[in-house]
């Protein structure tokens, strides 16, 4: 797990950080699938045949869901800086697993992202977006332990954040996430503009 004597109490924040990081995943996975249940179960079909457009539809839908994971990750790094402060008796690890937590949030946007997209263009693959969590969890709670290679590690949007706050984080490489977010999203959006409405 990358802890190590000299950075004991860091290692296991850095490591718990990881964990809330992959929950995060998880609901953001969950939540983008609801919109392919609504459209297999024939409730989006009528909602699209009057005004609203389908782009604002979704972009509805993806704004609500990215509100509710900055709003996960906000309040789960301040209870776990809260908590962690509480029992140290150093207020300063309230800021510093903000910080932690916040810098998660583009690689975060990237596994939304990429599950908008497969909803967007091949909502029947959606299914691959679970997969994809899958190898991100594996790699984030077992590859470091594994000593898998950098190749495999880099899989996931997850290790090119660092391990806050024992590492610095890499400004230059989130804005990369942020960028590929932006990009998955945008050919989302596209996809859905364009294909069938249901499709089973």
């Amino acid at each position: 797990m990358g802890i190590t004597e000299q950075n004991a109490a860091d290692g296991f924040l850095a490591s718990t950080q990881v964990y809330l990081a992959i929950i995060a995943c998880g609901y953001v996975v969950q939540a983008l699938g609801l919109l392919r249940r609504e459209e297999v179960e024939g409730r989006l079909e009528p909602v699209l045949a009057g005004a609203l457009g389908r782009v604002r539809w979704l972009g509805a839908q993806v704004l609500v869901i990215s509100t509710g994971l900055v709003m996960m990750v906000i309040v789960s790094a301040v209870v776990f800086g809260a908590t962690t402060s509480l029992s140290t008796g150093d207020s300063g690890y309230v800021a510093t697993l903000l910080k932690s937590g916040l810098a998660y949030l583009p690689a975060e946007l990237v596994i939304a992202a990429l599950a908008v997209l497969l909803y967007g263009l091949i909502p029947r693959l959606f299914a691959l977006a679970w997969a994809v969590f899958g190898v991100v969890t594996f790699i984030g709670l077992l590859g470091s332990g594994l000593q898998l290679p950098d190749w495999a590690l880099n899989l996931s949007p997850l290790t090119h954040v660092g391990k806050p706050p024992v590492d610095a984080v890499d400004a230059i490489a989130l804005a990369w996430l942020v960028l590929l977010a932006a990009v998955l999203a945008s050919a989302a959006f596209i996809g859905f503009r364009h294909r069938r409405v249901p499709q089973g």
